[in-house]
C-alpha cells in the first residue's frame, strides 16, 4: 500500500501495479453469516481502501468499473488507478494549482482530488441526468 500522505497524483507506476492484488484481496474476504457467505466484494474493497487511502485511491462501484474498464476485476482497478492519476496530473498541470488550492476552488476545501475525481465520474457516467 502506499504511504497515506502519497497524492494521486504523484503514484509511481509500481505503486499502481501493486493495486491490484492488494484489491484482489480484500474483495475476496468472506463476510456475512454462517448460513449467508459472501465475499466482501468489488465496491466494498474500493470504498475502504479510499477510506484507509483518501488522498490516493479512488473508489469506485459496478457502473463506473464496467463503463470505464469493463471488468472490476484486479487488473481493471489498476487501469483505474492509472487513469485517474493522468487525470489529476492534467488537472493539476492545466490549473497550475496544488491539489488544496484546487479543491479550494471549486469550493469543496479539504476534498481530496482522488474523491473529487470519484465524485465527477460518478455524476457523468451513473448519474441518468447528466447523461
Amino acid at each position: 500500500m502506499p504511504d497515506p500522505r502519497t497524492p494521486l497524483s504523484e503514484l509511481t507506476d509500481d505503486a499502481v501495479a501493486s493495486l491490484g492484488d492488494c484489491y484482489a484481496a480484500l474483495a475476496a474476504v468472506p463476510v456475512g453469516t454462517p448460513e449467508r457467505r459472501r465475499t466482501l466484494g468489488a465496491t466494498a474493497a474500493s470504498k475502504l481502501l479510499h477510506g484507509l487511502r483518501p488522498r490516493t485511491l479512488v473508489p469506485w462501484d459496478e457502473a463506473i468499473a464496467r463503463r470505464l474498464h469493463g471488468a472490476r476485476d484486479a487488473e481493471a482497478y489498476v487501469a483505474h488507478h492509472r487513469l485517474n492519476r493522468e487525470w489529476a496530473r492534467r488537472l493539476l498541470a492545466d490549473s497550475g494549482l496544488d491539489e488544496e488550492a484546487l479543491a479550494a476552488s471549486y469550493g469543496c476545501p479539504g476534498r481530496p482530488l482522488a474523491k473529487m475525481l470519484d465524485d465527477y465520474t460518478y455524476i457523468k457516467l451513473t448519474r441518468s441526468d447528466t447523461r
